[in-house]
């Protein structure tokens, strides 16, 4: 079954949920016992957080760091001229694949809308933003299933450093995922020679 939630539904609003029939009237907790329509359980949310890290290496001229692109962002270790790893602000959006029981969702044609995680300004220490700017992170609720994810640079940042597409298990227990890990290479695709004439 796909489920959509109102925008103004107290729990998950605007969410699309995929929950097989069979599994939507079980209930292993006591205390929230749910009988047969109208009632029924959703699966809860997964919280993901994230940030979109270029590492220093990144950064780095090629003669210095094979996977560079030359490309500092304005932040130096101090005394150095040296990149530090240093955080981007970014769209990032998760496309459902595979439901919590392993249905390709994408291939049964069901009507699921993609998610957009929010975008925010990180409070403390942390990696900082270009040129010694605020830290960005973004942070979304995702039912739980295995989800496409799509992370694009806002510009200018875009024109120079790719988005990054990787895929996202969220069918196992954590409640919470960290995707905080610095980008360390590009996966760049060059022309080796010419087509036909």
């Amino acid at each position: 079954m796909v489920i959509e939630l109102a925008s103004d539904s107290y729990f998950a609003p605007g969410r699309t949920f995929v929950v097989p029939h069979d599994l939507l009237y079980d209930n292993d907790d006591e205390s929230t016992k749910c009988t047969a329509p109208p009632c029924g359980r959703l699966p809860g949310d997964v919280l993901v957080l994230g940030a979109y890290v270029m590492s220093a290496c990144v950064q780095s001229p090629p003669a210095t760091c094979a996977t560079g692109i030359d490309w500092n962002l304005g932040n130096n270790l101090p005394g150095s001229d040296s990149a530090e790893d240093t955080v981007l602000p970014v769209t990032a959006t998760y496309r459902m694949l595979r439901d919590v029981s392993g249905d390709d969702v994408v291939s049964l044609g069901l009507p699921i809308q993609p998610v957009h995680a929010q975008p925010y300004l990180v409070e403390g220490p942390g990696d900082p933003g270009p040129s010694g700017g605020p830290s960005f992170a973004f942070q979304t609720y995702l039912p739980p299933g295995t989800y496409q994810q799509v992370i694009v640079p806002d510009p200018p940042f875009g024109s120079v450093f790719g988005p990054e597409v990787g895929t996202v298990d969220l069918t196992g227990t954590p409640s919470t995922v960290d995707e905080f890990a610095p980008v360390d290479h590009f996966d760049v695709t060059t022309e080796t020679g010419q087509g036909p004439a």
